[in-house]
């Protein structure tokens, strides 16, 4: 039973630290869009958590991998479908070499992490609102960017206070003196 309680609690910790994530990520990215005045916060809010949860993880080398990846991915798709979609018309021509362009790109290279999130960048930059606003495309694309990275790094300081919370000693031995008061009241 108090297996059961344990693992409970370490759940608890885990939805507690992931939901301060994705509103802490959220609130920054959101912020950061309106402090450079752009018309798409909420988007900058939303990439800036779903960067977080991506590369948030129990272990800090994976979720350093997985920022890696992240970085990469959103840098490639970002920077080659403003280029394509600066240079080519209609735009469902630039989106489509930009795909092919970023698929080839790190499969050479070998960033085997890194090719979803580029395609998904892509596509998500591609089909932007503001593409055809003053440098719209760029703006958007430099802005997923440095969504991402400040998810990646909201992520990977969860990832560090989540490790230590977990060597905290007193939270195993307060959870052990919730588990004997609950067998005292089950009495």
């Amino acid at each position: 039973m108090y297996r059961k309680i344990f693992e409970n609690s370490r759940i608890l910790l885990r939805a507690a630290i992931l939901t301060g994530i994705i509103l802490s990520s959220f609130f920054l990215g959101f912020s950061l869009a309106a402090l450079l005045q752009m018309s798409d916060r909420i988007i900058s809010g939303v990439w800036c958590s779903i960067a977080a949860v991506v590369v948030f993880d129990d272990l800090l080398e994976n979720a350093k991998t997985l920022m890696k990846d992240r970085l990469l991915g959103t840098f490639t798709g970002a920077l080659l479908t403003a280029a394509f979609s600066a240079l080519l018309q209609p735009i469902l021509i630039a989106i489509a070499l930009a795909l092919l362009a970023v698929c080839i790109l790190i499969i050479y290279f070998e960033w085997k992490g890194a090719l979803k999130i580029a395609c998904i960048t892509v596509l998500i930059i591609g089909i932007s609102p503001i593409q055809g606003i003053n440098g719209g495309i760029w703006s958007a694309a430099f802005m997923r960017f440095i969504e991402s990275a400040l998810g990646g790094f909201v992520a990977i300081g969860a990832t560090v206070v989540q490790d230590k919370v977990k060597s905290f000693q007193p939270l195993r031995s307060w959870q052990l003196q919730v588990y004997r008061t609950y067998l005292r009241m089950r009495r």
